[in-house]
């Protein structure tokens, strides 16, 4: 029964993993409509 232990750290690693995945995309996005909002407003005129 050597493999639920090797499954358990697998699966926090995954959870780490997609945390920080989850984390940097909504910076992307928050990044993305900062850029979008100033774009709007600053390039038209």
């Amino acid at each position: 029964m050597t493999g639920i232990r090797e499954r358990r750290a697998h699966a926090l690693r995954l959870g780490v993993e997609i945390r920080r995945e989850r984390r940097r995309l909504d910076e992307v996005a928050a990044a993305r409509g900062a850029e979008s909002s100033l774009g709007t407003m600053g390039s038209r005129r």
